[in-house]
């Protein structure tokens, strides 16, 4: 008899302690795209500036003086409205004008019998806006000194408003998905519980750039080249991230929690 008390003391404990712990809630995942398509506002584009002198003091003046005149005249460019420039370190090199120099086999070196000229140069990046004056901008660089133009690529000002945006565009799909299967559940969907990018954001916007722009263009000018207006046709940002997101699943009706399995 104490036994059975004993027993059944057990059994109503565990049932009272399994109708205590919280339930899991039902769930519902799935896997859409968010696609959000702007059109482009900014363009970038990399510029060389080269300059040869019997010094490389003169050499170093005299690009200093072309690259300050060059970014002058882009920057004043009529039309536009935005103008953000980084220049990379100067390069310089000594090269020998005789056809004929002595090689030291022991020492592995080699000596110049006539002058030398010194060479310099200097990338310059450009990002500016409106995206469809990249052009006019490459023909006026090549008109004022500039050695050679690179076309980079096209951007936005804020990415991180686009990001959002996708993301918003991901939610609307996933629920409008999620309903359809809760349907079939005799259910409806609740809020939602996770959302997990399958790619980073900047990874995502960085592949996407690398994909649209494909291999940079470039163009080179003599620098006393006539200006010839290019024209070019901004192609439009589509930024797109996959993303997994699970919503809560409840019943139809409050009354009606047993119909869902």
């Amino acid at each position: 008899m104490i036994k059975y008390l004993v027993g059944l003391g057990l059994t109503l404990s565990g049932l009272f302690l399994s109708g205590c712990a919280p339930e899991e809630p039902r769930t519902i995942t799935v896997s859409v795209m968010g696609e959000v398509t702007q059109p482009a506002e900014t363009f970038a584009i990399s510029v060389s500036v080269n300059a040869q002198a019997s010094s490389q003091s003169e050499a170093l003046s005299d690009l200093s003086q072309r690259s300050a005149q060059l970014l002058e005249v882009l920057g004043q460019m009529e039309g536009l409205s935005h103008f953000v420039v980084e220049t990379d370190g100067v390069y310089a090199n000594a090269l020998c004008m005789s056809e004929q120099s002595r090689y030291n086999s022991d020492r592995n070196t080699s000596a110049c019998n006539g002058e030398f000229i010194y060479a310099t140069s200097q990338n310059i990046s450009v990002r500016a806006a409106p995206a469809n004056m990249l052009g006019n901008m490459i023909s006026l660089a090549m008109e004022h000194g500039a050695h050679s133009a690179q076309f980079q690529n096209f951007g936005i000002f804020d990415e991180i408003q686009l990001a959002d945006l996708t993301v918003i565009d991901a939610l609307a799909k996933a629920r409008r998905e999620a309903s359809l299967i809760a349907e079939g559940l005799n259910g409806r969907v609740g809020d939602v519980l996770t959302v997990t990018p399958r790619v980073s954001r900047e990874s995502s916007y960085l592949l996407r750039q690398a994909q649209n722009m494909g291999e940079p263009q470039q163009i080179v000018m003599h620098a006393a080249a006539p200006r010839i207006p290019i024209p070019t046709q901004p192609s439009p940002i589509i930024h797109n991230e996959i993303m997994t997101i699970t919503f809560e699943l409840l019943p139809k009706d409050e009354s009606e929690a047993s119909d869902i399995e």
